[in-house]
Protein backbone atom coordinates (compact mmCIF):
# COMPACT_ATOMS: atom_id res chain seq x y z
CA UNK A 1 0.00 0.00 0.00
CA UNK A 2 1.16 3.41 -0.86
CA UNK A 3 1.48 6.06 1.88
CA UNK A 4 3.35 9.05 0.01
CA UNK A 5 4.40 9.66 -3.76
CA UNK A 6 6.81 12.17 -4.57
CA UNK A 7 6.17 13.48 -8.27
CA UNK A 8 9.40 15.72 -8.91
CA UNK A 9 8.58 16.54 -12.61
CA UNK A 10 5.15 17.97 -10.94
CA UNK A 11 6.67 19.51 -8.00
CA UNK A 12 3.92 17.85 -5.63
CA UNK A 13 3.41 15.39 -2.64
CA UNK A 14 0.45 13.19 -2.16
CA UNK A 15 -0.09 11.37 0.83
CA UNK A 16 -2.54 8.60 -0.19
CA UNK A 17 -3.56 7.69 3.39
CA UNK A 18 -5.76 11.15 3.33
CA UNK A 19 -6.04 11.86 -0.07
CA UNK A 20 -4.07 15.25 -0.17
CA UNK A 21 -1.77 16.73 -2.43
CA UNK A 22 0.39 19.75 -1.58
CA UNK A 23 3.01 21.43 -4.01
CA UNK A 24 6.44 22.22 -3.71
CA UNK A 25 8.23 19.19 -2.70
CA UNK A 26 12.03 21.00 -2.28
CA UNK A 27 10.08 23.32 0.66
CA UNK A 28 8.23 20.83 2.02
CA UNK A 29 11.47 18.45 2.92
CA UNK A 30 13.38 21.39 3.84
CA UNK A 31 10.49 22.42 5.64
CA UNK A 32 9.98 25.53 4.44
CA UNK A 33 11.93 28.81 3.93
CA UNK A 34 15.97 27.98 4.36
CA UNK A 35 16.98 29.25 8.03
CA UNK A 36 13.32 30.21 9.02
CA UNK A 37 13.05 28.30 12.20
CA UNK A 38 9.45 29.80 12.63
CA UNK A 39 8.26 28.41 9.26
CA UNK A 40 6.48 24.56 10.14
CA UNK A 41 5.48 24.22 6.66
CA UNK A 42 7.47 20.62 6.27
CA UNK A 43 5.79 17.21 5.77
CA UNK A 44 4.53 16.27 8.90
CA UNK A 45 2.88 19.79 9.68
CA UNK A 46 1.51 19.56 6.41
CA UNK A 47 -0.33 16.13 6.51
CA UNK A 48 -0.56 15.76 9.77
CA UNK A 49 -3.72 17.55 10.68
CA UNK A 50 -5.64 15.95 8.04
CA UNK A 51 -4.14 12.52 8.94
CA UNK A 52 -5.48 12.94 12.52
CA UNK A 53 -8.96 13.69 11.02
CA UNK A 54 -8.34 10.71 9.06
CA UNK A 55 -7.81 8.30 12.56
CA UNK A 56 -10.51 10.46 14.47
CA UNK A 57 -13.43 9.50 11.61
CA UNK A 58 -12.20 5.91 12.16
CA UNK A 59 -12.29 5.24 15.52
CA UNK A 60 -15.52 7.40 15.66
CA UNK A 61 -16.81 4.79 13.02
CA UNK A 62 -16.16 1.85 14.92
CA UNK A 63 -17.21 3.07 18.36
CA UNK A 64 -20.67 3.58 16.13
CA UNK A 65 -20.51 0.38 14.56
CA UNK A 66 -19.37 -1.08 18.20
CA UNK A 67 -22.58 1.16 19.65
CA UNK A 68 -25.15 -0.44 17.25
CA UNK A 69 -23.96 -3.87 17.40
CA UNK A 70 -24.36 -4.33 21.24
CA UNK A 71 -27.81 -2.57 21.01
CA UNK A 72 -28.98 -4.32 17.98
CA UNK A 73 -27.77 -7.63 20.13
CA UNK A 74 -29.22 -6.30 23.33
CA UNK A 75 -32.97 -6.29 21.46
CA UNK A 76 -32.65 -9.08 19.79
CA UNK A 77 -32.05 -11.36 23.24
CA UNK A 78 -34.43 -9.78 24.99
CA UNK A 79 -36.87 -10.25 22.03
CA UNK A 80 -36.34 -13.92 21.86
CA UNK A 81 -36.74 -14.01 25.60
CA UNK A 82 -40.26 -13.05 25.33
CA UNK A 83 -40.98 -15.69 22.90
Amino acid sequence: ERVRTYNVPQDRVTDHRCKETRNGIEALLRGGKSGDATNHNNLVSTFLPHLVTLQREELLGKVEREHYDHHHHLASTSSSKGT
